[in-house]
């Protein structure tokens, strides 16, 4: 008899692989995010909450993302009464950005034309703006520098489009200090590959925002806050630092820093102002 037999075949195939999600969904530790996994369609990826799993077990729970789309839920989000119809209409999309209001209720006009007559134009709502973004969208940013908001992502798309809202927040704007010098940064690394239009529109765009913070930050009275926001935005970009505070409201920030951030009547009144525009946005 040979000193070989033949093996026996192994009938215990292996399970077959999970299709690739259509969305993978980023929670942050946010009261609202039981609410927002609650509205997910079955099989969405979610990353960042496994303590969850076993109340959501038709949701698929990971560390690391393979979705078509990335959605990011901040702590501030809750799901909005419309989601069920930015889910249903996910799969047909091929858009590489996709546009929502992060106001309750609210939506935003049609997207233009295409992306370069986007920063052609100064109408759209970018400001009050959340997204899901394409997988290949978002490394393709996140090559330049982490992104934080709808602005930095559509530096660098081809395509976009304005859909329903899977969330809402609150009170989307003022935008706060994290978001606002997270932005500034990814305006830093791209900046060179921007052409005259881009490169404008991202100038004046960041610059009302900057002044939506001085301005948040001047109507709580914090001076510590300001002073930190001030120092920071200094040395990340004193172009656009110099910007706001030519173009306050009342020169408010021009009067704020000869008090060394300690708030007085006339700058309080052009902050007013400040948030005034800003929320109208």
């Amino acid at each position: 008899m040979p000193f070989w037999s033949r093996k026996k075949k192994d009938d215990t195939a292996a399970p077959p692989s999970p299709a690739p999600a259509l969305l993978s969904v980023f929670l942050s530790g946010g009261r609202f995010d039981e609410d927002i996994l609650s509205t997910l369609p079955r099989d969405t990826q979610v990353t960042g909450r496994e303590a969850n799993a076993d109340k959501f077990p038709l949701l698929r729970f990971s560390e690391e993302p393979t979705g078509k789309y990335y959605l990011f839920a901040d702590a501030d989000c809750r799901p909005a009464p419309e989601a069920g119809a930015f889910y249903a209409q996910l799969e047909e999309r091929e858009e590489e950005l996709l546009l929502f209001s992060l106001r309750k209720e609210d939506v935003l006009p049609p997207f233009p034309q295409d992306v370069p007559s986007f920063f052609m134009q100064e109408r759209f709502p970018l400001a009050r703006a959340g997204f899901a973004v394409s997988a290949a969208l978002y490394r393709r940013a996140a090559a330049l520098c982490s992104p934080a908001t709808a602005l930095d992502l559509l530096l660098c798309a081809e395509s976009a489009a304005s859909v329903p809202s899977p969330l809402f927040k609150a009170d989307p704007l003022p935008w706060n200090e994290e978001q606002v010098l997270g932005s500034v940064r990814f305006f830093n690394a791209a900046k060179a590959g921007m052409d005259a239009e881009k490169y404008r529109y991202a100038f004046s765009f960041l610059r009302e925002r900057i002044t939506g913070v001085y301005a948040a930050l001047c109507a709580q009275g914090d001076r510590s806050a300001l002073c930190t926001f001030d120092e920071a935005l200094k040395r990340e970009c004193p172009a656009l630092r110099v910007a706001a505070f030519r173009s306050a409201p009342l020169q408010f920030l021009s009067i704020l820093q000869k008090k060394n951030f300690e708030r007085g009547l006339l700058a309080s009144a052009g902050a007013k102002l400040a948030l005034f525009s800003e929320k109208k946005q």
